[in-house]
């Protein structure tokens, strides 16, 4: 059976009653993945940066982007084994961000194609972890004249530390135009002097706070 706080909490103030509990609230103040890995670095960030990087719980973005696939047979193989959406010119774009403790979730929607990914604090200073699946990846995040970016630097498989050689190439970036969040992301496969390597997948656009009834037809992750 579940009490309401407030009813236990006049239980201990009746005199019929030998309750011993005392209650008390506290608050404390809420630091974001992105802003407890950047540090100092934070204050650096356009404000519409940051409102990406502030979710207490569930938060929902809408935006339009442009992507372009590699067409070498590796590139093709990586891009489907991580779920990477499909090439457009115009693309709707819903990312959906979850927090959970201090790590988020992101899922990201390119019109009907959709992929996601788990971020957490790593133990250094200015890097972040993310994880795809059976990959991982640590990420530093060099910031200047406002712009961040995220550059892959380490990696795992199934916990298993992968050598430099077969760390996939990010050429990542954040930042503010007119007041607006951009972004854009490309990703190229190791070992591109292989033949049907090179470009794995590329997409870039903008990102804006989904309206009510557009965040009310997103799924939580």
């Amino acid at each position: 059976m579940e009490l309401p706080l407030a009813y236990i909490l006049d239980a201990t103030k009746d005199p019929q009653r030998s309750l011993a509990i005392t209650a008390y609230q506290a608050e404390t103040p809420t630091r974001y993945l992105f802003e407890s890995a950047l540090g100092e670095r934070w204050d650096a960030l356009e404000p519409a940066a940051k409102a990406l990087h502030q979710t207490d719980d569930v938060t929902h973005f809408t935006g339009q982007a442009s992507v372009e696939r590699g067409k070498g047979w590796m590139a093709r193989l990586i891009a489907r084994v991580i779920g990477f959406p499909k090439a457009g010119d115009t693309v709707s774009l819903m990312v959906t961000k979850a927090r959970k403790g201090a790590a988020e979730r992101w899922v990201r929607r390119f019109g009907h194609d959709a992929f996601s990914s788990d971020l957490m604090p790593a133990p250094k200073p200015f890097h972040v972890r993310e994880r795809f699946g059976a990959f991982t990846f640590e990420q530093s995040l060099p910031v200047e004249d406002g712009m961040m970016e995220l550059k892959v630097e380490r990696g795992w498989f199934l916990g298993v530390p992968m050598p430099r050689w077969m760390l996939p190439t990010s050429r990542a970036r954040e930042f503010v135009r007119d007041g607006r969040f951009h972004f854009d992301v490309a990703l190229e496969t190791p070992l591109r002097w292989l033949p049907g390597s090179g470009l794995i997948v590329r997409y870039r656009g903008s990102l804006a706070p989904a309206q009510p009834d557009q965040a009310s037809k997103a799924r939580a992750p």
